[in-house]
Protein backbone atom coordinates (compact mmCIF):
# COMPACT_ATOMS: atom_id res chain seq x y z
CA UNK A 1 0.00 0.00 0.00
CA UNK A 2 1.08 3.51 -0.39
CA UNK A 3 2.30 5.58 2.50
CA UNK A 4 -0.16 8.34 4.06
CA UNK A 5 1.28 11.06 2.20
CA UNK A 6 0.09 9.60 -1.30
CA UNK A 7 -2.88 7.91 0.05
CA UNK A 8 -5.19 10.43 -1.54
CA UNK A 9 -3.47 10.40 -4.78
CA UNK A 10 -3.71 6.81 -4.30
CA UNK A 11 -7.33 6.70 -4.10
CA UNK A 12 -8.24 8.91 -7.10
CA UNK A 13 -6.17 6.77 -9.33
CA UNK A 14 -7.96 4.09 -8.52
CA UNK A 15 -11.42 5.64 -8.74
CA UNK A 16 -9.98 6.55 -12.21
CA UNK A 17 -8.87 3.08 -13.03
CA UNK A 18 -12.65 1.80 -11.92
CA UNK A 19 -14.12 4.40 -13.97
CA UNK A 20 -12.24 3.39 -16.86
CA UNK A 21 -12.48 -0.15 -15.90
CA UNK A 22 -16.20 0.62 -16.25
CA UNK A 23 -16.44 2.26 -19.44
CA UNK A 24 -14.52 -0.60 -21.09
CA UNK A 25 -17.54 -2.81 -19.50
CA UNK A 26 -19.99 -1.63 -18.42
CA UNK A 27 -19.46 -3.28 -15.15
CA UNK A 28 -20.08 -2.02 -11.49
CA UNK A 29 -16.58 -2.66 -9.39
CA UNK A 30 -14.80 -2.04 -6.35
CA UNK A 31 -11.56 -1.97 -4.61
CA UNK A 32 -10.65 -3.28 -1.21
CA UNK A 33 -8.34 -3.46 0.93
CA UNK A 34 -7.09 -5.74 3.94
CA UNK A 35 -7.18 -2.37 5.48
CA UNK A 36 -10.60 -2.13 5.83
CA UNK A 37 -11.05 0.57 3.20
CA UNK A 38 -13.24 0.59 0.17
CA UNK A 39 -13.03 2.58 -2.99
CA UNK A 40 -15.29 2.54 -5.51
CA UNK A 41 -15.76 5.54 -8.49
CA UNK A 42 -17.66 7.99 -6.17
CA UNK A 43 -16.70 7.68 -2.84
CA UNK A 44 -13.40 6.06 -0.14
CA UNK A 45 -15.32 4.58 3.19
CA UNK A 46 -13.06 3.80 5.91
CA UNK A 47 -15.71 3.66 8.70
CA UNK A 48 -16.80 -0.18 9.53
CA UNK A 49 -20.19 1.40 9.57
CA UNK A 50 -20.34 2.87 6.10
CA UNK A 51 -18.30 -0.30 5.37
CA UNK A 52 -20.82 -2.73 6.64
CA UNK A 53 -23.15 -0.59 4.71
CA UNK A 54 -21.88 -0.54 1.95
CA UNK A 55 -21.55 -4.50 1.38
CA UNK A 56 -25.21 -5.42 2.82
CA UNK A 57 -25.94 -3.67 -0.55
CA UNK A 58 -23.42 -5.60 -2.85
CA UNK A 59 -23.99 -9.31 -3.73
CA UNK A 60 -20.88 -10.56 -3.14
CA UNK A 61 -21.96 -14.39 -3.58
CA UNK A 62 -22.33 -12.93 -7.19
CA UNK A 63 -19.03 -11.45 -7.70
CA UNK A 64 -15.62 -12.51 -8.75
CA UNK A 65 -13.09 -10.63 -7.22
CA UNK A 66 -9.34 -10.06 -8.22
CA UNK A 67 -6.34 -10.38 -6.25
CA UNK A 68 -3.76 -7.46 -6.50
CA UNK A 69 -0.45 -8.18 -5.94
CA UNK A 70 2.08 -4.74 -5.81
CA UNK A 71 5.47 -4.91 -5.68
CA UNK A 72 5.11 -8.43 -4.51
CA UNK A 73 2.31 -7.78 -2.24
CA UNK A 74 -1.08 -8.70 -2.06
CA UNK A 75 -2.80 -5.05 -1.67
CA UNK A 76 -6.25 -5.70 -1.79
CA UNK A 77 -8.93 -7.19 -4.11
CA UNK A 78 -10.82 -5.69 -7.43
CA UNK A 79 -14.64 -6.61 -6.77
CA UNK A 80 -17.20 -7.25 -9.94
CA UNK A 81 -20.55 -7.82 -9.93
CA UNK A 82 -20.92 -10.38 -11.87
CA UNK A 83 -22.06 -14.04 -12.17
CA UNK A 84 -22.41 -16.97 -14.51
CA UNK A 85 -19.96 -16.02 -17.07
CA UNK A 86 -17.58 -17.42 -19.57
CA UNK A 87 -14.12 -18.44 -18.79
CA UNK A 88 -13.09 -16.30 -21.58
CA UNK A 89 -15.08 -13.56 -20.34
CA UNK A 90 -13.38 -13.61 -17.02
CA UNK A 91 -10.06 -13.57 -18.59
CA UNK A 92 -10.72 -10.96 -20.56
CA UNK A 93 -11.96 -9.12 -17.78
CA UNK A 94 -8.50 -9.68 -15.68
CA UNK A 95 -7.02 -8.65 -18.94
CA UNK A 96 -8.95 -5.08 -19.21
CA UNK A 97 -8.07 -4.45 -15.03
CA UNK A 98 -3.84 -5.14 -16.26
CA UNK A 99 -4.16 -3.00 -19.02
CA UNK A 100 -5.70 -0.23 -16.92
CA UNK A 101 -3.66 -0.18 -13.64
CA UNK A 102 -0.89 1.58 -15.03
CA UNK A 103 -3.09 4.83 -13.97
CA UNK A 104 -2.30 3.64 -10.56
CA UNK A 105 1.24 4.25 -10.99
CA UNK A 106 2.12 1.93 -7.68
CA UNK A 107 5.16 -0.22 -8.70
CA UNK A 108 4.77 -3.29 -10.70
CA UNK A 109 1.18 -4.28 -10.53
CA UNK A 110 -0.23 -8.04 -11.12
CA UNK A 111 -4.26 -8.81 -11.34
CA UNK A 112 -4.32 -12.39 -10.21
CA UNK A 113 -6.61 -14.91 -11.32
CA UNK A 114 -10.50 -14.71 -10.20
CA UNK A 115 -11.78 -16.31 -6.99
CA UNK A 116 -15.11 -16.36 -5.73
CA UNK A 117 -16.54 -15.18 -2.25
CA UNK A 118 -16.05 -18.82 -0.51
CA UNK A 119 -12.52 -19.54 -1.86
CA UNK A 120 -10.98 -15.96 -0.70
CA UNK A 121 -12.80 -16.61 2.88
CA UNK A 122 -11.02 -20.49 2.71
CA UNK A 123 -7.57 -18.96 1.84
CA UNK A 124 -7.20 -16.17 4.44
CA UNK A 125 -8.64 -19.14 6.93
CA UNK A 126 -5.95 -21.50 6.26
CA UNK A 127 -3.43 -19.12 6.94
CA UNK A 128 -4.31 -18.52 10.58
CA UNK A 129 -2.67 -22.12 11.86
CA UNK A 130 0.56 -21.02 10.15
CA UNK A 131 0.33 -17.22 12.12
CA UNK A 132 -0.63 -19.02 15.28
CA UNK A 133 2.29 -21.14 15.09
CA UNK A 134 4.78 -18.58 13.70
CA UNK A 135 3.92 -15.38 15.80
CA UNK A 136 2.29 -16.39 19.26
CA UNK A 137 -1.51 -15.72 19.96
CA UNK A 138 -1.16 -11.86 20.77
CA UNK A 139 0.21 -11.63 16.95
CA UNK A 140 -2.49 -14.52 16.00
CA UNK A 141 -5.25 -11.84 16.90
CA UNK A 142 -3.32 -9.33 14.97
CA UNK A 143 -3.17 -10.89 11.79
CA UNK A 144 -6.75 -12.32 12.24
CA UNK A 145 -8.07 -8.98 13.25
CA UNK A 146 -6.25 -7.76 10.05
CA UNK A 147 -7.82 -10.52 7.92
CA UNK A 148 -11.21 -10.98 8.84
CA UNK A 149 -12.80 -8.29 7.56
CA UNK A 150 -16.01 -7.37 6.24
CA UNK A 151 -15.68 -8.42 3.09
CA UNK A 152 -15.10 -12.24 4.08
CA UNK A 153 -17.34 -12.07 7.18
CA UNK A 154 -20.01 -10.19 5.26
CA UNK A 155 -21.26 -13.49 3.59
CA UNK A 156 -19.90 -16.12 5.48
CA UNK A 157 -22.21 -18.76 3.93
CA UNK A 158 -22.33 -17.18 0.78
CA UNK A 159 -20.59 -18.46 -2.50
CA UNK A 160 -20.60 -17.91 -6.07
CA UNK A 161 -21.35 -19.82 -9.81
CA UNK A 162 -18.86 -19.35 -12.20
CA UNK A 163 -20.10 -22.33 -14.25
CA UNK A 164 -22.03 -25.40 -14.33
CA UNK A 165 -19.59 -27.11 -12.50
CA UNK A 166 -19.95 -25.23 -9.18
CA UNK A 167 -24.00 -24.87 -10.08
CA UNK A 168 -24.18 -28.61 -9.75
CA UNK A 169 -21.89 -28.59 -6.71
CA UNK A 170 -23.67 -26.34 -4.80
CA UNK A 171 -27.07 -27.66 -5.81
CA UNK A 172 -25.83 -31.22 -4.81
CA UNK A 173 -25.01 -30.12 -1.28
CA UNK A 174 -28.63 -28.83 -0.80
CA UNK A 175 -30.21 -31.73 -1.95
CA UNK A 176 -28.20 -33.59 -0.09
CA UNK A 177 -28.35 -32.27 3.11
CA UNK A 178 -32.36 -31.78 2.43
CA UNK A 179 -32.56 -35.85 1.17
CA UNK A 180 -31.13 -36.53 4.99
CA UNK A 181 -33.23 -34.43 6.74
CA UNK A 182 -36.62 -34.33 4.80
CA UNK A 183 -38.06 -35.75 7.80
CA UNK A 184 -37.17 -32.56 9.76
CA UNK A 185 -38.11 -28.93 10.23
CA UNK A 186 -36.77 -27.51 6.88
CA UNK A 187 -35.83 -23.78 6.62
CA UNK A 188 -33.94 -22.00 3.98
CA UNK A 189 -31.41 -20.91 7.00
CA UNK A 190 -31.17 -23.89 8.15
CA UNK A 191 -30.09 -25.53 4.93
CA UNK A 192 -27.79 -22.89 3.77
CA UNK A 193 -25.95 -22.72 7.48
CA UNK A 194 -25.54 -26.40 7.10
CA UNK A 195 -23.80 -26.36 3.67
CA UNK A 196 -22.14 -23.11 3.88
CA UNK A 197 -24.33 -20.93 1.11
CA UNK A 198 -26.14 -17.99 1.83
CA UNK A 199 -30.40 -18.51 2.23
CA UNK A 200 -30.88 -16.11 -0.86
CA UNK A 201 -28.09 -17.99 -3.31
CA UNK A 202 -30.09 -21.63 -2.49
CA UNK A 203 -33.01 -19.72 -2.93
CA UNK A 204 -31.84 -18.60 -6.45
CA UNK A 205 -30.86 -21.44 -7.34
CA UNK A 206 -34.17 -23.35 -6.91
CA UNK A 207 -35.77 -20.53 -8.49
CA UNK A 208 -33.29 -20.45 -11.72
CA UNK A 209 -33.04 -24.39 -12.15
CA UNK A 210 -35.77 -26.32 -10.60
CA UNK A 211 -38.81 -23.59 -11.68
CA UNK A 212 -40.01 -23.59 -8.08
CA UNK A 213 -39.20 -21.90 -4.41
CA UNK A 214 -37.39 -23.80 -1.97
CA UNK A 215 -40.59 -23.78 0.45
CA UNK A 216 -42.64 -25.40 -2.34
CA UNK A 217 -39.83 -28.07 -3.55
CA UNK A 218 -39.54 -28.85 0.42
CA UNK A 219 -43.37 -28.54 0.98
CA UNK A 220 -43.73 -31.06 -2.32
CA UNK A 221 -41.00 -33.35 -1.26
CA UNK A 222 -42.31 -34.42 2.31
CA UNK A 223 -46.07 -34.57 0.60
CA UNK A 224 -45.45 -37.26 -1.37
CA UNK A 225 -43.68 -39.37 1.46
CA UNK A 226 -46.89 -38.71 3.60
CA UNK A 227 -48.78 -40.01 0.41
CA UNK A 228 -47.02 -43.35 0.03
CA UNK A 229 -46.96 -43.69 4.18
CA UNK A 230 -50.61 -43.11 3.97
CA UNK A 231 -51.14 -45.77 1.05
CA UNK A 232 -48.64 -48.70 2.43
CA UNK A 233 -49.22 -47.92 6.25
CA UNK A 234 -52.01 -47.78 8.89
CA UNK A 235 -49.66 -44.67 10.83
CA UNK A 236 -52.11 -42.27 12.36
CA UNK A 237 -52.34 -38.86 10.41
CA UNK A 238 -50.81 -36.93 13.48
CA UNK A 239 -47.94 -39.01 13.85
CA UNK A 240 -47.21 -38.85 10.49
CA UNK A 241 -47.22 -35.25 10.14
CA UNK A 242 -44.94 -35.43 12.99
CA UNK A 243 -42.50 -38.10 11.53
CA UNK A 244 -42.49 -35.22 8.22
CA UNK A 245 -41.44 -32.26 10.74
CA UNK A 246 -44.54 -30.87 10.89
CA UNK A 247 -45.23 -29.00 13.92
CA UNK A 248 -49.09 -28.98 13.91
CA UNK A 249 -51.15 -31.87 12.27
CA UNK A 250 -53.50 -29.09 11.55
CA UNK A 251 -51.46 -27.52 9.34
CA UNK A 252 -49.95 -30.87 7.32
CA UNK A 253 -53.61 -31.40 6.42
CA UNK A 254 -54.01 -27.45 5.64
CA UNK A 255 -50.84 -28.03 3.48
CA UNK A 256 -51.67 -31.60 2.03
CA UNK A 257 -55.02 -30.37 1.09
CA UNK A 258 -53.43 -27.44 -0.64
CA UNK A 259 -51.12 -29.67 -2.86
CA UNK A 260 -53.82 -32.66 -3.67
CA UNK A 261 -56.90 -30.75 -3.15
CA UNK A 262 -57.87 -34.36 -1.08
CA UNK A 263 -57.34 -34.57 2.91
CA UNK A 264 -55.05 -36.76 3.97
CA UNK A 265 -57.83 -39.04 5.46
CA UNK A 266 -59.97 -39.28 2.71
CA UNK A 267 -56.72 -39.97 0.48
CA UNK A 268 -56.03 -42.69 2.65
CA UNK A 269 -60.38 -44.04 2.51
CA UNK A 270 -60.09 -43.55 -1.45
CA UNK A 271 -57.39 -45.67 -2.16
CA UNK A 272 -56.93 -48.87 -0.07
CA UNK A 273 -55.77 -51.60 -2.65
CA UNK A 274 -52.70 -49.84 -3.48
CA UNK A 275 -49.58 -51.97 -2.79
CA UNK A 276 -46.19 -50.20 -3.65
CA UNK A 277 -45.54 -46.73 -4.52
CA UNK A 278 -42.44 -45.84 -6.34
CA UNK A 279 -40.99 -41.61 -5.24
CA UNK A 280 -38.73 -39.73 -7.77
CA UNK A 281 -37.33 -36.71 -6.23
CA UNK A 282 -35.91 -33.91 -8.76
CA UNK A 283 -32.33 -34.03 -8.65
CA UNK A 284 -29.51 -32.22 -10.91
CA UNK A 285 -29.84 -34.91 -13.37
CA UNK A 286 -33.22 -33.80 -14.45
CA UNK A 287 -33.18 -32.06 -17.74
CA UNK A 288 -36.26 -29.39 -18.40
CA UNK A 289 -37.20 -31.05 -21.89
CA UNK A 290 -36.99 -34.52 -20.32
CA UNK A 291 -40.38 -36.20 -20.28
CA UNK A 292 -41.50 -37.57 -16.94
CA UNK A 293 -41.30 -41.19 -18.94
CA UNK A 294 -37.65 -40.61 -19.84
CA UNK A 295 -36.71 -39.30 -16.06
CA UNK A 296 -38.70 -42.69 -15.04
CA UNK A 297 -36.79 -44.62 -17.07
CA UNK A 298 -33.53 -43.68 -16.05
CA UNK A 299 -34.45 -43.45 -12.41
CA UNK A 300 -35.19 -47.45 -12.40
CA UNK A 301 -31.85 -48.32 -14.86
CA UNK A 302 -29.89 -46.85 -12.52
CA UNK A 303 -31.49 -48.20 -9.66
CA UNK A 304 -31.30 -51.67 -10.96
CA UNK A 305 -35.15 -52.43 -11.20
CA UNK A 306 -36.35 -54.18 -14.11
CA UNK A 307 -39.43 -52.57 -16.07
CA UNK A 308 -41.25 -53.71 -18.41
CA UNK A 309 -42.74 -51.28 -21.27
CA UNK A 310 -45.35 -52.40 -23.52
CA UNK A 311 -47.43 -49.99 -26.63
CA UNK A 312 -50.20 -48.38 -25.78
CA UNK A 313 -52.02 -46.36 -28.43
CA UNK A 314 -48.63 -45.75 -29.55
CA UNK A 315 -47.20 -44.37 -26.26
CA UNK A 316 -44.58 -46.11 -24.13
CA UNK A 317 -46.42 -47.58 -21.23
CA UNK A 318 -44.40 -49.21 -18.21
CA UNK A 319 -46.98 -51.88 -17.37
CA UNK A 320 -44.35 -54.11 -14.92
CA UNK A 321 -41.93 -52.56 -12.64
CA UNK A 322 -39.74 -55.18 -10.52
CA UNK A 323 -42.24 -57.83 -12.05
CA UNK A 324 -44.96 -56.48 -10.43
CA UNK A 325 -47.89 -56.05 -13.47
CA UNK A 326 -49.31 -57.29 -16.55
CA UNK A 327 -49.03 -56.54 -19.76
CA UNK A 328 -52.51 -54.83 -21.36
CA UNK A 329 -54.81 -57.69 -21.82
CA UNK A 330 -53.21 -60.11 -20.42
CA UNK A 331 -56.00 -61.19 -16.95
CA UNK A 332 -54.69 -57.46 -15.55
CA UNK A 333 -55.83 -57.94 -12.07
CA UNK A 334 -53.60 -53.83 -11.32
CA UNK A 335 -52.01 -51.71 -13.05
CA UNK A 336 -49.65 -48.82 -12.40
CA UNK A 337 -50.11 -44.90 -12.49
CA UNK A 338 -48.20 -42.11 -12.68
CA UNK A 339 -48.36 -38.93 -10.64
CA UNK A 340 -46.51 -35.84 -10.93
CA UNK A 341 -46.64 -33.15 -7.85
CA UNK A 342 -49.27 -35.06 -6.26
CA UNK A 343 -51.54 -35.11 -9.42
CA UNK A 344 -52.67 -37.41 -12.01
CA UNK A 345 -52.08 -36.38 -15.03
CA UNK A 346 -54.28 -37.13 -18.01
CA UNK A 347 -52.12 -37.60 -20.85
CA UNK A 348 -49.01 -40.30 -20.87
CA UNK A 349 -46.28 -39.61 -19.49
CA UNK A 350 -44.25 -38.99 -22.52
CA UNK A 351 -46.43 -36.07 -23.01
CA UNK A 352 -45.31 -34.03 -20.10
CA UNK A 353 -42.13 -32.17 -19.44
CA UNK A 354 -40.39 -32.24 -15.49
CA UNK A 355 -38.88 -28.25 -16.21
CA UNK A 356 -40.81 -27.28 -13.27
CA UNK A 357 -41.48 -30.76 -11.63
CA UNK A 358 -40.18 -31.92 -8.44
CA UNK A 359 -41.58 -35.31 -7.45
CA UNK A 360 -42.76 -38.04 -9.92
CA UNK A 361 -44.77 -41.31 -8.06
CA UNK A 362 -45.45 -44.74 -9.78
CA UNK A 363 -48.16 -46.42 -7.94
CA UNK A 364 -49.31 -49.72 -8.36
CA UNK A 365 -52.95 -50.36 -7.69
CA UNK A 366 -55.58 -53.35 -7.72
CA UNK A 367 -58.60 -52.89 -10.15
Amino acid sequence: MPNLSSLSSFNERVQNLLSTFSRLTNINAFFYSPQKVIIDRQQVLSEPRDIYKYLSKCHLFTSTIFPIVVNGSLSGFFVLNIDNIPKEQILMYQSYLNSTNQQLAWGIIHVLNALDIQEVKYYFSALRPINLVNNGKSNHRKNKQQFHTPLFTQNANSTVTLGTDNVKTNLNKALAYIDNNITRPLALKDVAQHVFLSPSYISRLFKSYFKVNFVDYVNIRKIAIARAQLLLTNTPINKLAHNLGFSQASYFTKMFKQKCNITPLAYRMQNPRIEKVYTITRDITWLNNQSVYSVSKQFFKNKGIKFTVNNNNGYPYIYAIDGLGNAIGQNENGGWLYDVNCHQPTIPSTGITVGDKSVIQWIYTQS
